[in-house]
C-alpha cells in the first residue's frame, strides 16, 4: 500500500421471488433484464495518511554560534505505516535582504523510520541553490522515493534528517544577527494529511562575536617617580571582551 491507496470492498446480494429454484420465478440473473433482483454496495476506505513535520535547532556545545561555528538542525517527518511512494522536503536557511542570511550548507544525514543510525535509507536526490556561501538564502531540496512503512509506535516512525551548516565568514554576519529557517514537505499526489501544516521552523541562530578592547597604562617604579634616565617603567595591558562570545 502507498499513501494514496484506497481499500475497496464490494458486497452483493441476489434474491428470488419464490423459495427454492422454481421455473417462472423472478431472479437476479439479469437475463432477461427484468430479472433484476440484485443489489450491491461498495465501500472505499483510504489508508492512514497522517503525517507531521517538525524542525529543531540543536544547541551548540559551547552555548554560542560565532563566525565559523557548526550549526545542526533535526528535521523529523512522521509518516503513516504505508510505503510513501515519494516525498519532497525543502529546507530554506535564511531570508532575503542584507541581513539574516549567513549560513553555508555543508550536508545532511538521513535516518530511516524505525532506525537509529544514519545511512539506513536510500539517499534522496539533492539540489542546493547557488551561491551557497552565506550571502543569500540557501534552499536545499531532497526528493525521496519508496520510503517503506514501519510497524511501530508513532514516536519511532520518523524519517530524520540531520542538517549540517556553518556560520559563514561574510559581511552579512555580525554580532546579534538572527538567521531564520523553514522546512516544507509534500508528496506529488497530495495524499498525505499534514497535521499542523506541512511546514515548520526552529529557533533562529543568533550570531555571537568577540569584541576586544585594549587599555595600556604605565607606572614608574622606585626612584623619584619621574620618567627620567635610570627610571624603571612598568607597562600594564588590560584586555576586555565586550562581545557575546569568548
Amino acid at each position: 500500500m502507498t499513501e494514496c491507496s484506497i481499500l475497496e470492498n464490494v458486497a452483493e446480494v441476489t434474491w428470488t421471488s419464490l423459495n427454492g429454484t422454481i421455473t417462472g420465478e423472478r431472479t437476479g440473473s439479469g437475463s432477461p433484464a427484468y430479472n433484476d433482483y440484485t443489489n450491491s454496495d461498495t465501500l472505499q476506505i483510504p489508508v492512514d495518511r497522517t503525517a507531521r513535520i517538525t524542525k529543531d535547532l540543536v544547541n551548540p556545545a559551547d552555548d554560542y554560534w560565532t563566525i565559523g561555528s557548526d550549526v545542526y538542525y533535526l528535521i523529523h517527518v512522521t509518516l503513516p505505516r504505508v510505503t510513501v511512494s515519494d516525498l519532497t522536503v525543502t529546507d530554506v536557511i535564511g531570508t532575503a535582504g542584507n541581513a539574516n542570511n549567513g549560513l553555508e550548507y555543508v550536508g545532511a544525514e538521513f535516518v530511516a523510520p524505525g532506525s537509529s543510525a544514519a545511512g539506513t535509507i536510500a539517499p534522496p536526490s539533492e539540489t542546493v541553490s547557488s551561491p551557497n556561501n552565506g550571502t543569500v538564502p540557501v534552499t536545499v531540496t531532497w526528493t525521496f522515493a519508496d520510503i517503506p512503512g514501519y510497524d511501530a509506535t508513532t514516536a519511532n516512525r520518523d524519517l530524520v534528517i540531520v542538517v549540517h551548516a556553518v556560520v559563514a565568514n561574510v559581511n552579512e554576519n555580525n554580532n546579534g544577527d538572527t538567521i531564520p529557517n523553514r522546512v516544507t514537505a509534500s508528496d506529488s499526489g497530495s495524499c498525505l494529511n499534514w497535521v499542523g501544516g506541512n511546514s515548520a521552523s526552529s529557533l533562529n541562530v543568533i550570531v555571537s562575536e568577540a569584541h576586544l578592547t585594549i587599555d595600556k597604562s604605565y607606572a614608574v617604579i622606585g626612584g623619584s617617580g619621574l620618567v627620567e634616565g635610570g627610571a624603571v617603567i612598568r607597562y600594564t595591558l588590560a584586555l576586555t571582551n565586550n562581545g557575546t562570545s569568548p
